[in-house]
């Protein structure tokens, strides 16, 4: 399995983390319905013992009892929790949640720009290659104005010695530069 960004190693950090909270809910189940000590979950995953450093500071979320669907609205959802009897409390997003989301609205707008830029390049390059051909077309277009077939092949002779000159003097300023 090849990992292919930080994205995709973060979603397997918290899937770990969720997993390994889960396998001490299945403990901590086991527990409490145990009918002897052989009874206990034990969990088959290989990671378990290298994540159990980490049980101090993670605590499994308590089941929750919802008793009136009615008191649900889509603005907050309040829950009683289970024997407690305590007093109904609001779910609220958390902040991973609205850190991920700004993330991917940022790459979603880097993506755009870059997107953007690309699209600027390509109408900057066209423009230059259309300037370029207008001028190739006036080049080509004014001698046939040139009634007198001398005249027109001295006109062509010319602007290929002007050419060749300028071409030549460019070859010369490569050359001085590389030496």
């Amino acid at each position: 399995m090849t990992l292919s960004g930080i994205e995709e190693i973060k979603k397997k950090i918290v899937n770990r983390k969720n997993q390994f909270n889960h396998e001490l809910t299945k403990i901590k189940d086991s527990c409490r319905s145990r009918a002897s000590s052989d009874d206990v979950y034990v969990p088959s995953v290989w990671w378990f013992k290298a994540l159990s450093f980490s049980k101090p500071y993670s605590e499994p979320r308590n089941k929750h009892i919802i008793d009136d669907e009615e008191s649900l609205s889509s603005s907050e959802l309040s829950v009683m929790e289970g024997k407690k009897g305590k007093p109904l409390l609001k779910i609220k997003k958390l902040k991973s949640v609205q850190v991920q989301e700004q993330s991917s609205k940022d790459a979603i707008m880097a993506r755009t720009l870059q997107a953007l830029a690309n699209f600027q390049d390509e109408i900057n390059k066209r423009y230059a290659d259309d300037r370029n051909k207008q001028f190739g077309n006036y080049i080509v277009s004014e001698p046939n104005e040139i009634n007198d077939i001398e005249l027109l092949i001295d006109c062509k002779n010319e602007i290929n010695n002007i050419l060749y000159e300028y071409k030549k003097s460019y070859i010369k300023n490569v050359n001085n530069i590389m030496e």
